[in-house]
Formats: C-alpha cells, sequence, structure tokens
C-alpha cells in the first residue's frame, strides 16, 4: 500500500500468502488483503491481474505523496479491467502463468543445492583437510598438509577498487560496465578466467559482502574486484568465491556509521595456499557447478521474460487460452 521508490513499481503489486505450518503471519497497514466477495472470480487469475503493467500503471497514476508513494483499498478496487466470463477459463490462464514460476521456482531450489554442495566440498577439502573421504596428513609445525601454506592477500590477489580503477583499465570495452553516482564511469577489461570474477562490497552496512559476477554483470564503484595475480591464474572462480565466502570480513571492516573495506586491510588477510593439484582438482568440480547453475539462472530469465509476455497477452485476450 506504500512504495518509497520515484517509479512507484511496487505499489498495489501482489504476492501469495504462504502456508507455514506451525506460523502465523502479521498484517499491517503497508500491505492490503485481498479478499473475494463472490465465487464470480478466481483469486489466482486475481493474483496475476494485480501484477500487469496496466494494473500497475492505474494504481501507481492514481498514487499521493511526493517522497512516500500510497494507495488505498478504494482506488485498487476502482480499476476497471476485462476478464473471462467463465472460472474455468480464468483458472487456466492462471495455471499456464504459474506453472512459469513453479519451473522458476524448482530452478532456484537446484541453485542452491549446487551452492551447499560447492560449499560443503570446499569445506571437506580446505577446511578439514579430508578429500574424497581421505584425511590428509598435517605438518604438525605448520597445521597444514605438506606443500600446502599461508600468504597474504596481496601475495596472490589483486584487488581492484571500483572508481579508483586506472584509466587504461575502465577505457577498455570489457564485458563489465562499472558505475558510479554520476553514471558509468567506464568498462572494466575483460578478465583472465572465463570473463568472471569476485566482488566484494567495500562501503556501506553491507561491506564484506560476497558476490560472483554472472553473465549480466556490472560492478559499482562502492566494490572490489578480486583477480589472481599473474602466475596464480589456477585461484579460479570457484575457488576464490568459496575461499572469501569463509573469511568474515566484517570484522576487518573500521568506522562505525559507514563501515568500510580499505586495500590496506584487504591486502593483509592471510590467504589459504594448497597444493595446486588440489585446486586444479577443484576447479573441475567447482566450474561443472558454476557453469550447470549459470544456465539455470540463465533459463530464469528467459522463462520471467516469456511469462510477462504471455501475461499481458493472455489478460489482455490477443491470445487464445
Amino acid at each position: 500500500m506504500t512504495d518509497l521508490s520515484k517509479q512507484a513499481d511496487t505499489l498495489g503489486y501482489s504476492a501469495k500468502v504462504p502456508e507455514i505450518k506451525g506460523k502465523q503471519l502479521l498484517h499491517n497497514q503497508r500491505i492490503g488483503l485481498v479478499q473475494l466477495k463472490n465465487s464470480n472470480f478466481d483469486i489466482d487469475f486475481l493474483y496475476w491481474l494485480m501484477r500487469t503493467e496496466t494494473y500497475q500503471k492505474y494504481v501507481a497514476g492514481s498514487a499521493t505523496g511526493a517522497t512516500v508513494k500510497h494507495t488505498s483499498p478504494t482506488k485498487i478496487c476502482s480499476y476497471k479491467f476485462k476478464a473471462p466470463i467463465k472460472k474455468d477459463t480464468q483458472r487456466r490462464i492462471a495455471s499456464i502463468l504459474s506453472a512459469y514460476d513453479d519451473l522458476i521456482e524448482k530452478n532456484l531450489k537446484r541453485i542452491k543445492l549446487l551452492e551447499e554442495l560447492a560449499q560443503r566440498t570446499y569445506e571437506e577439502w580446505f577446511v578439514k583437510f579430508r578429500v574424497n573421504g581421505k584425511q590428509l596428513e598435517v605438518n604438525e609445525e605448520t597445521g597444514l598438509p605438506e606443500g600446502w601454506e599461508k600468504v597474504k592477500l596481496n601475495d596472490v590477489y589483486s584487488i581492484k577498487y571500483g572508481k579508483n580503477l586506472s584509466q587504461t583499465e575502465i577505457n577498455i570495452k570489457g564485458q563489465y560496465p562499472v558505475y558510479g553516482a554520476s553514471g558509468i564511469l567506464g568498462f572494466y577489461m575483460k578478465f583472465n578466467y572465463s570473463n568472471k570474477v569476485v566482488l566484494v562490497t567495500s562501503r556501506g552496512n553491507g561491506s564484506g559482502n560476497i558476490h560472483r559476477t554472472h553473465e549480466r554483470a556490472f560492478v559499482t564503484n562502492n566494490s572490489f574486484a578480486i583477480i589472481p595475480n599473474e602466475g596464480f591464474e589456477h585461484l579460479k572462480l570457484c575457488f576464490t568465491f568459496e575461499f572469501f565466502k569463509k573469511l568474515n570480513l566484517k570484522s576487518y571492516c573500521s568506522g562505525s556509521a559507514q563501515p568500510q573495506l580499505t586495500n590496506a586491510s584487504m591486502n593483509n588477510i592471510d590467504v589459504l595456499l594448497p597444493n595446486i593439484n588440489y585446486i586444479l582438482k577443484f576447479n573441475d568440480f567447482g566450474d561443472n557447478l558454476i557453469d550447470l547453475s549459470d544456465k539455470l539462472r540463465n533459463q530464469n530469465r528467459l522463462l520471467k521474460e516469456s511469462r510477462d509476455i504471455l501475461l499481458s497477452r493472455l489478460m489482455s485476450g490477443r491470445i487464445e487460452v
């Protein structure tokens, strides 16, 4: 019922209340509960109707308030629309659209399982030193398997800070645009492994958050890009991403009102450098997981685009059910 954005693009937007056993859900003044007055309409059809562009523009156009946009039950209920008289047709329209969302949800669950598998495998190999169920022998002095060592982050990784990139690095039209307050500052040159990189949020309350780039990625001027130094190209995306996820980067932040990570604090972090053979084996395993999860993400993007095209056409009657 309220929206803080200038576009008011979530004002009047619908969501389904999930059934959660043993849980009680609370309802406040910022959301409205839609209930049917009679049996003429299918509730799922109304759910999708309230996600159409024409409905949303109507609600946003009738909103009040400057900084915070408001709507009301009266304004929402005044929206006029065309709908199939037969309730069965309404159900069929809703089921077609819901099938897309069901597949998107299944893909998200698969992505989560793939990420959890990568995390568990990394922890087994590089934290517990147990590879394929076999415990590695640990040197009593170093506390690490033979051939493994700990180094400083700047020994093996370069930290590229968004707005401090050199002109030669951002003027080459690479794959990733760099965004600042004034817009696009330039483009990252192509990275040296699979055109993908680990990003770390450097400023604000989200400082220390870890991300990895996907097919459609961009960098902000408040991000660090973590890139292996020359000679350490074998520290590829999956290994680097899982290593940084194990770190509590927030503990390296300075400042209270607006926490921030600095190059100095990042460069001094201890980095585990395992035997190269184990890294290469983990890369083969992890790269397959990343490729599959990226394909699922891309499929979800295409599913959403197809669903949104169908949504407007089914609701307007431009295509037959």
